[in-house]
Order: structure tokens, then sequence, then C-alpha cells
């Protein structure tokens, strides 16, 4: 929350698809409008042409509060409820140029590639096609799934689904712990690299954890090396 001068001002951030349904109203210009279905279907195909294009969306949104609102015992989560979407911002994170050589490597000595990461389907399934880990995120198999469709699954259905996803998306820390914990459990050995704090539960579980030179100093600290880039 920021304040300026007796106007306090809840700015929030975040995945657009875990940001829309806290949005009532959208800014146009220098006004802003009811959000409805019509607005709503509008954004929904500009964010989808954008995550097609491989690009990592974020969406800002605000909510003006009054000194009322706003204590020391009050859950933001309650707080954050129609607000109003100011717009969103697009990434690009091209991968290293000696990725995808590297990846050929590993699976050329018969390691197995698993991604798992945060962001969307979309945008890992683009990167991973580009990198030659997946022809497409579903070629007759399911090469990818989300972070949600694991929820409800028991040990041995998630180790079916092991067998064939290759991209795990949309992962909470410990759904990143959980795969590399099962992985191991099925008598693979595991290689976890990670670089941010979401990582290290899933760094601990493995046999081998690497973070990169650019991590955070948690992940660092979970690695057993470190791979720093040239």
């Amino acid at each position: 929350m920021h304040s300026w001068t007796d106007e306090i001002v809840l700015l929030c951030k975040g995945a657009y698809e875990e940001m829309i349904p806290l949005c009532s109203r959208v800014r146009v210009g220098s006004h802003t409008v009811n959000l409805n279905d019509e607005t709503r279907a509008i954004i929904d195909g500009c964010i989808s042409n954008l995550l097609d294009e491989g690009l990592r969306v974020l969406v800002v949104a605000t909510r003006p509060l009054s000194s009322s609102q706003v204590t020391e015992t009050s859950p933001i989560e309650n707080l954050e409820a129609n607000m109003t979407l100011e717009g969103y911002l697009a990434f690009r994170d091209s991968p290293r140029e000696d990725a995808a050589a590297s990846i050929w490597s590993l699976q050329s000595l018969g390691v197995d590639i698993r991604v798992l990461t945060g962001d969307s389907l979309e945008v890992a399934g683009r990167l991973c096609q580009k990198l030659d880990i997946v022809r497409s995120v579903d070629d007759g198999q399911r090469r990818g799934i989300i972070g949600a469709d694991l929820e409800g699954l028991d040990d041995v259905q998630l180790d079916q689904v092991l067998e064939s996803c290759v991209i795990f998306a949309k992962l909470t820390p410990v759904q990143k712990a959980r795969i590399t914990g099962r992985l191991r459990k099925k008598g693979h050995c595991v290689g976890m690299l990670g670089d941010g704090v979401n990582d290290c539960s899933a760094l601990q579980n493995a046999d081998v954890a690497i973070s990169i030179s650019s991590s955070s100093n948690a992940a660092k600290d979970c690695s057993d090396g470190e791979y720093i880039a040239t």
C-alpha cells in the first residue's frame, strides 16, 4: 500500500487469471469503466495473444482506501476486491543462446528433462518448444499440466502423470517439492536447478541441488553447488 498525503492506495500486481477476479473496473484513458463481459473478452484476447508469443504478463490493479479500512489487524486479502485494472506489463524472457545445446547434451547422456515453474503453461510451453524439450504441449500424450490439476491427485496418480508430462506449470513451492520427492521415491536420481526462495524445498528434496550465480541467497544456501554462467 502507498499513501500520498491523506490518500491511501492499495497497489497489487500478479498473474492475469488471479488478478482479474479481484477487479470490477478498468481504466480507459483518464477515467474508469465497469469491467463487463464485453470489456473482459477484449482484454482476454489481448492477454492470450501475448501469452501465445511466449511473453510473461503481469496485471497491475489499484484500489483507493480510507484510513478506517487500514489497520494493523486488517487482513490484506480482505482488501483485495473491487479493484481497478490499471493495465498490464509484458516481459520477454528469452533463453540463453547455449540453452538448447546444453539441454541436448543432457538428453544425449540419458538425462530426462522436467520443467517445474510458477509461470503459465502457455509461456512454459512456448519456451520448451523453442528449446526442443517438447514438440507440442499436447502431441497425443499429455506433456503439460498445471498445479491446480495436481491438487486432487494421490501419489499413484501423480506417478502416472510424471511418466508422460514434461512441463509442470503454475506450481506452488509445495508442489515443486512433492514432484522432486516422488521422482526420488520412484528410484530416479534427481537434479534440481533453482534460483528463488520458492525453489528451496524442491532443491532440498533433490539428490543434486544446483543454483545459479544470480540466485537468491536462500536458493544458494539450499544448493550443493553453483552454476556460474559465462
